[in-house]
């Protein structure tokens, strides 16, 4: 396995799932870029409010459903076992969609979203519980492709989603509008990148609605489940706050600024989302086959092929983020010092190694809630710190910081369940006791 893995450039899913991700950044690369230069950074703002909003949004309603699928609809073809498993997903991820609505719904008159509603607009807030349910099905539907082993699928329908939001920002520029409503352009295209799912999953016959089967003890399994999983894998939403925090304190321009920075520097992690694509189901069945000593050999290869990734996207875009933020418009070079910090996270994070893939794929979802619970505890209270202070500069220092405290929260937490780690720094491995 381990072989495999130092060979990994053989790879044909890793060299398209790689390709995939560097059009979907490239896309919206794009579509910042046609935002920026044609209708202002205040829609480039408005634009990233959205996407973090419906990141925290979406993985709420979802209710972890997404990591319950991945463990437990079956891999081959036994299709009738995914369509039992789907069809209480499907229940589960509208209750909670309506759950979250309601909530959203009461806190619009609050400070925190009445200032987004101020800044993107009343369209953004009433058609926000259709954004939501709309989200939600739309990344169920993905990770149940990924889940049936359905890569090229899964990554086609991705990427889909991204060229369709460029697609139609560049649409209604060629049309003579002198703004953009982002909000409208982003719904849209959150339907249009639905239905092609749906078409992908059940007209295609992946599966099928006539084995759809439900059960009261089904659905309590299920969110049992799901509770576990949706805690131990909320760090993508730590990853949001920092904009969140900061779209409720900065003006939008500064905003905007921000936001392209930070999307430019997630380029760096453009390495370990490709190569998790075929490492997290690796690892998992290594652990189960073989233990915890072989499961972190597979690990640290992965590991070792990380770093140098990382550093090597990361120098890149320290060389030429200046320019290239310079393209947006002069004023968003102002945002050059917040990538070079967030950049120094990810190379911080990546020495460590896939700590959090590894303690979710080897049953440790309960030590991952509590890395969770560290990760936004700190992006927390250093944004509500730093950023009033420090503005663009704070955002940044929040935003590398919590994703140092992660990658050494998890460290820690294997160390003591091992007395290893997946560091680039680690010695040779010893045998687990």
């Amino acid at each position: 396995m381990i072989k495999i893995w130092l060979r990994i450039g053989e790879n044909r899913l890793f060299y398209w799932s790689l390709f995939t991700r560097i059009m979907l950044l490239a896309s919206g690369f794009c579509t910042a870029l046609a935002l920026a230069r044609l209708f202002g950074p205040e829609a480039v703002a408005q634009l990233g409010l959205i996407v973090s909003l419906l990141v925290l949004t979406s993985h709420v309603s979802l209710f972890g459903s997404q990591m319950t699928i991945l463990k437990r609809m079956p891999t081959e073809q036994e299709f009738s076992g995914a369509s039992s498993v789907l069809a209480v997903a499907c229940i589960v991820t509208f209750g909670m969609s309506l759950l979250v609505i309601l909530v959203i719904s009461y806190l619009v008159p609050q400070r925190w979203l009445s200032t987004y509603s101020e800044q993107l607009g009343g369209t953004f807030m009433i058609a926000l519980p259709l954004v939501i349910i709309v989200n939600a099905y739309r990344i169920l539907g993905l990770e149940t492709l990924r889940s049936l082993q359905k890569i090229g699928l899964y990554n086609f329908s991705t990427l889909f989603s991204g060229l369709s939001l460029l697609f139609l920002v560049l649409i209604t520029w060629a049309t003579g509008c002198k703004s953009v409503g982002v909000t409208k352009i982003f719904v849209l295209a959150e339907i249009m990148s639905l239905i092609l799912v749906l078409y992908l999953t059940f007209y295609r016959k992946l599966i099928t609605f006539s084995k759809f089967t439900v059960s009261a003890d089904s659905i309590k399994i299920h969110l049992k489940l799901s509770l576990v999983y949706f805690l131990s894998s909320s760090t993508i939403l730590a990853g949001q706050i920092d904009i969140l925090i900061a779209g409720s304190i900065m003006p939008l321009e500064q905003l905007g600024i921000y936001a392209t920075a930070v999307r430019l520097a997630a380029v760096a992690g453009l390495g370990v989302i490709s190569i998790n694509v075929r490492f997290a189901p690796a690892v998992a069945k290594e652990y189960k086959d073989n233990g915890v000593e072989s499961a972190m050999n597979l690990a640290r290869v992965q590991t070792r092929i990380l770093v140098p990734v990382t550093l090597a996207i990361s120098v890149v875009l320290a060389a030429i983020g200046y320019p290239i933020l310079g393209v947006f418009g002069p004023i968003f070079v102002d945002a050059y010092p917040a990538l070079l910090i967030v950049l120094c996270g990810y190379v911080g994070a990546a020495i460590f190694g896939p700590v959090g893939v590894f303690l979710n794929m080897t049953f440790g979802q309960r030590e991952m809630v509590v890395v969770t619970i560290v990760e936004l505890t700190i992006v927390i209270s250093l944004c509500l710190i730093l950023v009033p202070m420090y503005g663009i500069l704070g955002a940044a220092a929040a935003n590398a910081l919590s994703q140092f405290a992660r990658a050494t929260t998890a460290t820690a937490i294997i160390y003591l369940r091992t007395r290893q780690t997946l560091s680039v720094l680690s010695t040779k491995p010893r045998s687990a006791k």
